[in-house]
């Protein structure tokens, strides 16, 4: 290479990365060339030398921040298949599918860490802005997330049926979406605790009471939450055995949205995230 590409390929890579810290505080759509010279120190016309054209170099900032994404689950991975490693090592292999909870619970606490707020935005804007009908730079960005996020949660999912390691890794993947969302829009507090909802609605639970007392029974146990639902009630329990709640009736997996009520109704508890949810009928009535 001669000199004076490695002068221009290293002041590119300077300015790339100026840039990206520019647009994770003031965002991509609207960007303008003007000032974000003038916070790199430099001036339009550089940019426009190094980079070709300002589409050019939003794709640049895109393929910046998807490296970030690609390292950041990387090192997650590396480190927690370093602790499976040596846990194994020291005894008998445990729960793959706890395994695969934990680089999930480990995934979210990073991306939903303070800190990214900058990198979450910019996430999402380029994901909205790639879904319009006439996309210009942005083309590709949010199929190409979906295909890595994917990629690596299939990966980390112990072996099996691969239809339900698909359905696991699309819920997993659109809970942490959905939940990034809300950790933008609303306040820490509430969704620090939300956070371990990742992990417990992969081994969620409920159960349908046939008899009178199951009701009864069921509170017993101390249910996390508990609501009506036409004309029955929806009880939540945290850790309790599966044994146990099935000796009570049939046991299913909560949805989503009785997860997400749940925890925003006790926004204002400790307790962590509920992993089986009961169906009754209001009052102890026989179903």
């Amino acid at each position: 290479m001669s000199t004076k590409n490695a002068t221009g390929s290293a002041r590119r890579t300077e300015l790339l990365e100026l840039a990206y810290a520019y647009t994770l505080e003031h965002g991509l759509a609207n960007l303008s060339l003007r000032p974000l010279a003038a916070a790199t120190c430099t001036s339009p016309r550089v940019l426009l030398y190094l980079f070709g054209s300002k589409d050019e170099l939003v794709r640049e900032l895109l393929a910046r921040a998807r490296r970030d994404q690609l390292q950041l689950v990387a090192e997650v991975t590396l480190e927690l298949r370093a602790e499976v490693d040596a846990r194994e090592g020291a005894g008998p292999a445990g729960d793959g599918l706890d395994d695969y909870r934990e680089l999930v619970r480990r995934l979210w606490r990073w991306v939903a860490a303070p800190e990214r707020c900058g990198t979450i935005r910019l996430f999402f804007e380029a994901y909205a802005l790639s879904l319009r009908p006439y996309p210009g730079p942005w083309r590709g960005f949010a199929e190409q997330s979906v295909r890595d996020w994917t990629e690596v949660l299939l990966g980390a999912h112990p072996a099996g049926s691969p239809e339900q390691a698909a359905v696991r890794v699309t819920r997993t993947l659109a809970l942490l979406r959905g939940l990034l969302l809300h950790r933008l829009a609303g306040e820490l507090t509430q969704w620090a605790r939300a956070s371990m909802e990742v992990g417990a609605t992969l081994r969620a639970s409920a159960i349908r009471y046939a008899d009178a007392d199951q009701l009864a029974a069921a509170r017993a146990l101390k249910p996390l939450h508990e609501r009506p639902m036409f004309g029955r009630s929806v009880l939540l329990f945290d850790h309790v055995d599966r044994a146990k709640l099935a000796s009570i009736g049939d046991v299913r997996r909560p949805s989503i949205a009785d997860l997400f009520v749940a925890v925003m109704s006790n926004n204002t508890s400790q307790r962590q995230p509920p992993s089986h949810e009961v169906p009754a009928r209001q009052g102890g009535a026989a179903t």
